[in-house]
């Protein structure tokens, strides 16, 4: 709750559940959402079940309608396209995966027409 609080002080913050967050930020925030950010449409959804082929069964949730859809629950990163909607998964910042799974985060990029997500290793 607190980190959710001090992030919204910081930014504009765009979030949504994930399947091990406290009750009350499951009451605070959807499951999923699609906003626009500078003329793309963008997905967000944690996600839920098997990790296994994750981004491909999000896809076909909601992925043709949007020009990314960026998600997590694996906790493996994952930077592709699929059709026109780029699947972007950041991994994991919190080390709670085995090896060989590295710490990673992302950045996504528009720059007019052009977006994409770029994964980087700690």
């Amino acid at each position: 709750w607190e980190v959710l609080e001090k992030l919204k002080s910081l930014a504009t913050l765009h979030a949504v559940s994930g399947n091990m967050d406290d009750p009350k930020i499951k009451k605070l925030l959807p499951q999923k959402k699609v906003l626009q950010m500078q003329g793309k449409k963008i997905g967000l959804c944690h996600g839920s079940d098997s990790p296994f082929r994750l981004g491909e069964r999000l896809y076909g949730e909601f992925g043709e309608k949007c020009d990314v859809l960026i998600y997590g629950h694996s906790h493996v990163s994952y930077n592709r396209k699929k059709k026109d909607t780029l699947l972007f998964n950041l991994g994991s910042l919190s080390g709670n995966m085995t090896l060989p799974f590295a710490l990673t985060y992302g950045i996504l990029t528009i720059e007019g027409d052009n977006v994409w997500g770029e994964i980087f290793e700690i």
